[in-house]
């Protein structure tokens, strides 16, 4: 598998899908995941080609991320290397003073330096404070749900275009369009431009990693199992209902600028 050998622009997508369970065994939020994929992809769109291990470099974005939001309680370095095990070798016992995983440590921590260098310490999600901020005043009915189907492994590894172009507030309001939130509340209250949310969904349909995630702590949602089939069917509607609002917006402003 890609994940073993360096990273790249080509495994990153893949370094990106396994964090959903690596933070699951940290028994951290699905949303530290979206922020250290984010920060996997900017790696990756400066540095094409670089020496660092691809599991190497997921371990240090988890651990870089809990370490950025900081409402969440900081795990140790030892705690993320020990989630990785879980995650990659289920039912080994976990040794710190392993000789194997002193190495795995060391060359975590030297993967964090070189990344936090060639990032300019540009490790922060401005999306991550609104997002959360926002989510906590509206009326959304499962919110854990339209978390984990917008941060879950198939959507973490769609790649750097989504992720970097569009950020985590518009991959949120195009999934919660799926799973039947209210959307003008969520684009109204992340401040999103409508169109830019069916664009965001048109990439997750072209590019999120169908098929059942193998993963045993972030189960993959219902409609990314089999195919693109399931939500190309949703592209027509979320287009229509984007279109309503980005003209209900303009309205509104045309109505503010002649009043």
């Amino acid at each position: 598998a890609t994940s073993f050998g360096q990273l790249d622009s080509r495994s990153a997508p893949h370094s990106c899908m396994e964090m959903s369970d690596v933070v699951a065994h940290l028994d951290l939020p699905c949303s530290v995941a979206a922020h250290a994929a984010t920060i996997l992809y900017r790696f990756v769109s400066i540095v094409p080609q670089t020496q660092i291990k691809a599991r190497d470099a997921l371990l240090a974005c988890v651990y870089i991320a809990n370490k950025a939001q900081k409402a969440k309680k900081w795990r140790k370095l030892t705690a993320v290397l020990e989630a990785g095990y879980k995650s990659w070798y289920p039912g080994t016992k976990f040794d710190p003073e392993r000789e194997e995983v002193i190495k795995l440590e060391q060359r975590v921590l030297d993967a964090e330096q070189d990344m936090l260098k060639q990032l300019e310490f540009d490790v922060f999600v401005r999306d991550m404070d609104t997002l959360e901020q926002s989510v906590s005043r509206m009326q959304i009915q499962s919110i854990e749900s339209l978390f984990s189907f917008a941060f879950g492994p198939q959507i973490l590894g769609a790649g750097a275009n989504l992720w970097l172009k569009y950020g985590m507030n518009y991959i949120f309001a195009a999934s919660a369009a799926v799973l039947k939130a209210n959307l003008e509340e969520i684009i109204s209250s992340l401040d999103l431009i409508p169109l830019k949310v069916a664009e965001a969904f048109k990439l997750i349909v072209e590019y999120a990693k169908y098929g059942k995630h193998t993963g045993d702590k972030a189960p993959a949602h219902k409609a990314l199992e089999s195919d693109k089939s399931v939500l190309e069917k949703y592209i027509p509607k979320i287009e229509e209902s984007c279109m309503q609002l980005a003209q209900k917006g303009a309205a509104k402003i045309h109505n503010l600028n002649t009043s």
